[in-house]
């Protein structure tokens, strides 16, 4: 009769007993060679090559591990498991994983050995490998990441460059004892990126993520930012029209002044070529001579007050235009104010 023993600590081990009497044949040998290796290293998709190979390096881990040099141990039980998954490497690897103080890992790896196991009916490895995890869970570092809401469109986050699963934002993910560096990027984004030390043993690590900054090419084209004024340089462009017009409104205003004077001049001689004597008895044609002076002398007034309005609004128009070397400061200390019924200058001070 062959009997298997599983010794999660140990790693397996066979024992064969024959009756009394009885031979154990090399049949009997090779057979509980399989009993063993079967649930150890059972893996679906696993050649016999791959499986041999496994146990090697399963046996050499084992050897590595008796002697102390855990961080080859380790080495060696990953590569067995990528060949050949099984229980017994698992449970070695995770065993080996605590040696190192990858308490994360080793926690992972007994839990999954637990759930393995109890779902083959190998009560005593799961429950083992449940103590195990248990006693490791108060000494757990766990990052929890915080995004910012609403998280900017084609958020990415990477731990130590490799991606972050959305599903794990937000919660507290155990992790190793080491240093993190944790980058945070987005289309048309600016990258985030800070370093976290995990170093003591069950910290709870808490990584906030900005809200992250428009990148100078996004600013550039923003629609928010397109519509808002740049600066008083874009203000100064805008209002470019108002010292040309100021200076025609002033030459306007100055021509149209001038042209009063002329007219004024003009009727002030025809008055007095008027055919009047000193009693200021005329002749017909002193009449008038008389009565066209007093309309050019009219005409003259309206147009010297109009053009003194006008030239004087272009002079305010011109000195309150914005200027170009002063595109950071305060153009002028002169502000043009036009009502219905009046025309006001103020001067600031």
């Amino acid at each position: 009769m062959v009997r298997r023993l599983l010794s999660p600590r140990s790693g397996p081990r066979l024992s064969t007993r024959c009756r009394p009497g009885a031979r154990c044949s090399g049949a009997s040998v090779l057979l509980a060679v399989l009993l063993v290796a079967a649930p150890l290293l059972a893996q679906p998709d696993s050649t016999p090559e791959q499986r041999a190979a496994a146990v090697t390096l399963f046996d050499e881990a084992r050897g590595l591990m008796a002697e102390k040099n855990y961080r080859a141990a380790c080495e060696k039980l990953e590569k067995a498991k990528e060949l050949a998954r099984g229980l017994g490497i698992l449970f070695h690897l995770a065993d080996c994983y605590e040696k190192v103080g990858r308490t994360a890992s080793g926690w992972a790896g007994f839990r999954e050995v637990s759930a393995l196991a109890r779902n083959e009916g190998q009560t005593d490895r799961a429950d083992d490998a449940q103590r195990r995890a248990e006693a490791l869970e108060p000494r757990l570092i766990k990052l929890l990441l915080v995004i910012p809401s609403p998280a900017p469109a084609g958020l990415v986050i990477t731990r130590n460059g490799e991606a972050v699963p959305e599903p794990l934002w937000g919660s507290s993910v155990p992790v190793d004892p080491g240093s993190y560096t944790i980058v945070a990027e987005a289309t048309g984004r600016r990258r985030h990126e800070v370093v976290v030390d995990a170093t003591e043993p069950g910290a709870q690590l808490r990584v906030e993520i900005p809200t992250l900054a428009l990148s100078e090419a996004s600013d550039a084209t923003d629609p928010a930012t397109l519509a808002a004024p740049k600066s008083d340089e874009g203000a100064a462009s805008s209002n470019s029209w108002q010292a040309p017009l100021g200076i025609a409104s002033f030459a306007v205003g100055g021509a149209v002044a001038l042209g009063a004077g002329a007219l004024a001049i003009a009727a002030k001689a025809r008055a007095n070529a008027a055919d009047c004597d000193e009693d200021n008895l005329c002749s017909s044609q002193g009449v008038d001579d008389r009565a066209s002076a007093r309309t050019m002398g009219d005409v003259a007034t309206v147009m010297l007050i109009a053009g003194g309005v006008v030239g004087a609004a272009g002079l305010v128009i011109w000195l309150t235009a914005p200027s170009e070397d002063d595109a950071e400061t305060e153009r002028s200390a002169l502000s043009l104010e036009l009502h219905p019924t009046a025309l006001s200058l103020s001067l600031r001070f």
